[in-house]
């Protein structure tokens, strides 16, 4: 792959926002794309799915060579920032592709919710001044972009869903890291039987990245089961008097050994998380009048809006599901079976009723999470800079009104 740049990246992610505007085009209409579905399957291919999964291999393999571009110290954050909202015109056009547009954008979104906290482009120490005060409103400003697109994204597909959508896709593992395929690296876990082995190393390192992949590109709502890789962190343990020798998984976040040498057995391994929908970004603070220098840490929520867009349109889901459960187990019992069965059924079901928030129930989610008009952001900023020349912007805290 060439050498990439801040300015390579932002010409690439413009030319593929074209060529997804143009697939776009040539997308089918609804009464067609229910004939190419028929056709997938019987196992067919379509030309234009081939092009659409070829694109987000693209975009996908773009966003994780980013993360690890280091860049360059003389480049500044204003364009640094800049080049990572890039991402967000290809993502933006792969949301209206037909049909399920709106759930590769939002996915590709928190691919790239991943990716920017693990990159280290940006400082993360910031002095206490107000030039750190500008850098944190910039990192600030990336974050409220990508919440509002896939809050844009969320509420489409909840509209769509006619408010059953539980979205548990969005807390699921979203891998942006390559698995390397040299033997002698320390800063990944590989498996016993291929560490000895560069042949088998490779094989393993590329079967990996394949799956990495395949479950970053899927095109589908319904294809987003664990099966396909889409699935959140979960915790695995050994069992009691199992003694197999085994080594750490790859993703694995969090674990814990028992025993000591060569006899220590691995005794549980967290694997995976729940992604950027969870996560924070973290950032320190110098107290330079401190000595010795110490820090004052810092964070806020990646997604946090979209988060709670989900949690709540979950309560409201599990009560709209429920009642569909309920029409549906009172027909086909009415059918076959007598009144007294009906009515010990459907107890059973209404003893597991979920209850009804009291004004979620009643709000339209899509209107009460849609995004301020810019104009409210750039007042916002005017009055933040205003008091900020009176009040310390560090001890008033005001950056979070505007996060």
């Amino acid at each position: 792959m060439a050498k990439i740049t801040f300015d390579s990246i932002a010409k690439d992610n413009e030319s593929l926002a074209g060529e997804i505007h143009a697939l776009v085009s040539r997308s089918p209409l609804p009464a067609q794309q229910q004939a190419k579905n028929d056709g997938e399957d019987n196992g067919e291919t379509d030309e234009g799915e081939e092009n659409l999964k070829s694109l987000l291999r693209r975009l996908y393999g773009s966003i994780c060579e980013f993360r690890d571009f280091r860049g360059y110290a003389a480049t500044s954050d204003k364009k640094i920032i800049a080049t990572w909202k890039s991402f967000l015109m290809p993502i933006r056009a792969l949301a209206q592709m037909r049909p399920d547009g709106q759930m590769i954008a939002a996915r590709m979104i928190l691919y790239l919710g991943a990716a920017f906290p693990a990159a280290s482009q940006l400082p993360r120490h910031l002095p206490r001044s107000t030039t750190a005060q500008n850098q944190v409103d910039l990192r600030f400003g990336l974050l409220i972009a990508l919440d509002d697109a896939l809050l844009e994204c969320l509420t489409a597909l909840w509209d769509r869903s006619h408010h059953r959508a539980s979205f548990r896709w969005v807390f699921t593992h979203h891998s942006v890291s390559k698995t390397l395929c040299h033997v002698k690296c320390q800063c990944q876990i590989v498996p016993e039987d291929v560490q000895e082995d560069e042949e088998a190393m490779e094989k393993w390192a590329e079967l990996r990245n394949s799956e990495r992949f395949n479950t970053a590109c899927l095109t589908r709502l319904c294809q987003l089961i664990p099966a396909h890789g889409v699935r959140g962190g979960y915790l695995w343990h050994r069992a009691d008097g199992d003694t197999t020798k085994r080594s750490r998984d790859p993703d694995a976040t969090q674990w814990s050994y028992e025993g000591d040498g060569e006899e220590r057995l691995l005794k549980w391994q967290y694997i995976g998380s729940d992604g950027p929908i969870r996560e924070d970004y973290q950032y320190d603070i110098i107290k330079s009048d401190v000595k010795p220098t110490q820090y004052d840490s810092r964070s806020r929520q990646l997604l946090r809006r979209s988060r709670q867009f989900v949690l709540d349109a979950r309560r409201i889901a599990a009560v709209n599901l429920f009642k569909d459960r309920r029409v549906a187990a009172q027909c086909a019992l009415a059918r076959h079976f007598p009144a007294e069965l009906q009515e010990y059924v459907l107890g059973h079901l209404d003893a597991h009723k979920p209850q009804e928030h009291p004004y979620l129930s009643k709000i339209d989610l899509s209107i009460a999470y849609a995004s301020f008009p810019d104009i409210v952001y750039h007042y916002l900023e005017h009055a933040i800079t205003r008091l900020s020349h009176t009040t310390p912007y560090w001890t008033s805290n005001l950056g979070t009104m505007q996060a």
